[in-house]
């Protein structure tokens, strides 16, 4: 980094052991600053009741705790609407802005920049304008669609209290930051200063992802239970709609008629929401009913996502929104074949079609799974994409590359 020492506020919504993909990102990238001496601390949200078991072991800490201020958080109590509305509406746009901003105001001399994952939430929009009154310099960070509901407002004038609240935070920003062409596009077609966008994709630990040698990949079958010559496909990510789940399983479904002893790993927790648990059985009862449910296995939220990968033929994405695709990424960089759905603006930021993956235009679950059966027909075509999914990786989306870009901006 620069000579001159600065130190870094990330605020973001929930870090581990509360899931969160984007929370994730900013809980490992401010380990790395703390490692070079240049986190102040993480401004976040209390555990309460979504803290989630990790399977196979604890998850370990890589901040230390007196480097994390907490905020209150918000959960569902069961109790009747009126109720649920009322204390709602207390923490989140009560509490919560006031205990951020009596937070930023008495730890003011320990950072000099204000680094926020996600636009769409309270804390973030409590951060980014206190930051203004402190004159710290401020970074705001689009990091998903359907959390910072970007791609609604920016592209509409903003018309409700909070649409208006969320573009005067844009606006005052000193930098923002989108991790996709989806979300640039977004942001440059609302009339705010094009001159402060930057664009900076997701990274990948290519220590822990990275291609596996025969003799690991053949213990790491054996470990996870996948028979020599079982074909392994593998999701990763939230249980949920949103996700493709659905079309994944009428996929493998079909797969099955042409591999009878294939598996599907879907790894990812199942949050507690009624929707997501009720599409959940929504998917065990369609498995049943065709006659797959034994070779499907729901793993819940695990720690050891990469040996999975490892251990997989073909890593399977149908998601139908992302800010970026993070997992997507990882699994390249394992060099594990990617075949994903086509999300305009993001995917194709990520995948070269049939070069280093391939890309289904259309959510089919027929083609999803022609091109499975395609990469796994083709040992040709599934080691040339696999070679040259992680040289794409090492030379766009390492740790050491995303970080000098976020450096850049830091010490401008």
């Amino acid at each position: 980094m620069a000579k001159e020492l600065k130190k870094i506020c990330i605020v973001t919504g929930a870090i581990p052991p509360v899931y969160s993909g984007s929370g994730l990102i900013a809980y490992l990238y401010a380990g790395r600053l703390d490692k070079k001496g240049h986190l102040a601390f993480i401004l976040t949200r209390r555990v309460g009741r979504y803290n989630v078991k990790w399977k196979n072991s604890e998850w370990k800490q890589i901040v230390p705790e007196a480097k994390i201020v907490r905020v209150p958080a918000f959960y569902h109590t069961g109790k009747v609407a009126f109720f649920f509305k009322l204390k709602h509406f207390w923490i989140e746009y009560i509490k919560v802005p006031l205990c951020a901003m009596w937070k930023l105001v008495r730890n003011r001399n320990r950072f000099d920049v204000i680094h926020c994952f996600g636009a769409g939430r309270a804390l973030p929009l409590c951060a980014i304008a206190m930051g203004k009154v402190l004159r710290k310099k401020t970074i705001l960070e689009m990091t998903t669609v359907t959390e910072d509901n970007t791609l609604n407002f920016l592209q509409a004038k903003p018309t409700g209290i909070k649409e208006r609240l969320l573009f005067w935070v844009f606006s005052v920003a000193d930098i923002v930051v989108t991790i996709s062409p989806a979300l640039s596009f977004a942001y440059k077609s609302s009339k705010l200063d094009a001159g402060k966008l930057r664009e900076i994709a997701n990274p990948v630990d290519i220590e822990r992802f990275c291609p596996p040698r025969e003799d690991e990949k053949l213990k790491l079958r054996n470990k996870l239970g996948i028979g020599l010559k079982q074909q392994a496909l593998l999701f990763v990510g939230t249980i949920a709609k949103r996700k493709g789940i659905d079309l994944l399983v009428e996929a493998f479904g079909k797969l099955t008629n042409s591999y009878p002893d294939s598996l599907l790993f879907l790894v990812g927790p199942i949050t507690k929401t009624r929707e997501r648990q009720e599409f959940v059985a929504q998917m065990k009862e369609r498995l049943e009913e065709l006659g797959i449910s034994e070779k499907v296995i729901f793993t819940g939220l695990i720690d050891n996502v990469e040996e999975y990968m490892k251990a997989s033929g073909v890593f399977v994405f149908p998601s139908r929104t992302e800010g970026f695709g993070t997992v997507v990424v990882e699994a390249m960089a394992t060099g594990l074949p990617v075949v994903t759905v086509n999300i305009p603006g993001v995917t194709e930021s990520i995948i070269e079609d049939g070069r280093d993956g391939i890309i289904v235009k259309e959510e089919d679950p027929e083609k999803i799974e022609s091109a499975i059966i395609k990469l796994l027909q083709d040992k040709e075509l599934y080691q040339r994409i696999s070679e040259n999914a992680v040289r794409k990786v090492h030379a766009k989306f390492t740790n050491e590359a995303i970080d000098r870009k976020y450096e850049e901006i830091y010490f401008k």
